[in-house]
């Protein structure tokens, strides 16, 4: 009797410990600073929090700059840039409050950001503009968070799916790497061409709220106003994402949609001098199969090729806005519609 009650506490033992060890060394939410062969590709869960740890476990790393968006800006990896001071602090679904309340999070760690890159778009208006951000920041020296973590099997899984990912060199939907640089698998184009044409019809079903709609451009609206002038020291590059001609035709052809993408470049425009403007039908959005795996999100390599400067200059795919050309490209935009 007592062999068996010796070989169930070892089990009781020897199992956590197990799970924990597997953790602490593969480390898929960055809590521990450790980066190998073995843990190469990282999965994407709850970036947020993975981004916070980030920042908190490599102190030493100094940061000046930001970018800033939702999971389409998560692509634009830092390594593209000259400038090594810059962290993408973009996750999925970030809201206009998260714009500030990140923000201010870095600027405490590391002053007053130099550059904010912005990439805004225009769904980011319509979803719900509340924050994740005190209960991501809450779990930072969280001795409970930080052996829950350890000892979870949802972080075993993780774990695991880090372990098998950085064997075979597959990203899943995207992986991120020991910098937060973010890799993504290739698809085949005609893969891409059929996923392209079925999103658009799927995509924005969800957005048919008209009074909610309203309601959260209201606080979207007063929020990036909050941004703007809580950060006016900063050098702010706001750029609109580039998407598929499949979703910019929906648009057009919704009344509902196409009413509050006008709103939503009038308040960029309000708001900040100059939008370098790429949610627009060009050369690139027609050919989106070659640079998108899913007419939403386009490659690393593709961001690195076309937009990484985030300088209308350099860009062949970008308009300047600005108040003062905006009505005349309303007018076109307006014509365009009617002429479909």
């Amino acid at each position: 009797m007592n062999k068996i009650l010796v070989i169930w506490l070892f089990c009781l033992l020897l199992i956590p410990s197990l799970v924990g060890m597997i953790n602490y060394a593969l480390d898929p939410n960055y809590l521990f600073g450790n980066n190998s062969s073995l843990n190469a590709y990282r999965s994407r869960y709850n970036e947020r929090q993975m981004k916070v740890n980030y920042l908190e476990i490599n102190k030493k790393i100094k940061h000046d700059s930001l970018i800033l968006g939702a999971s389409r800006s998560t692509y634009l990896n830092t390594s593209s840039f000259e400038d090594e001071g810059i962290f993408n602090f973009s996750v999925s679904n970030m809201t206009s409050k998260e714009f500030i309340d990140f923000t201010n999070f870095f600027e405490q760690k590391y002053g007053t950001p130099k550059n904010i890159y912005m990439f805004l778009d225009f769904v980011g208006m319509l979803l719900p503009q509340d924050s994740l951000k005190d209960e991501t920041v809450s779990n930072i020296n969280n001795t409970e968070y930080l052996l829950s973590s350890l000892f979870s099997l949802t972080t075993l899984k993780r774990s695991l799916y880090s372990l098998l990912w950085s064997y075979q060199k597959e990203t899943g939907h995207r992986a991120y790497l020991s910098n937060l640089d973010v890799v993504k698998d290739r698809v085949d184009e005609e893969t891409s061409k059929e996923k392209i044409k079925t999103i658009a019809d799927v995509y924005y079903e969800r957005y048919s709220n008209e009074d909610e709609i309203y309601e959260f451009s209201l606080i979207y609206e007063k929020n990036l106003y909050e941004f703007a002038s809580k950060y006016s020291a900063s050098n702010i590059l706001v750029t609109t994402s580039p998407i598929s001609d499949q979703l910019l035709t929906k648009i057009y052809s919704d009344d509902l949609l196409f009413k509050n993408f006008i709103s939503w470049i009038t308040i960029l425009c309000e708001i900040f001098d100059e939008v370098n403007f790429m949610t627009y039908k060009n050369d690139f959005t027609t050919n989106f199969y070659l640079h998108s795996w899913d007419g939403n999100h386009i490659y690393p390599e593709s961001f690195k090729d076309n937009f990484v400067a985030i300088n209308s200059e350099n860009s062949q795919y970008t308009k300047i806005l600005t108040k003062e050309n905006l009505p005349a490209y309303i007018i076109e935009l307006r014509e365009k519609r009617f002429n479909r």
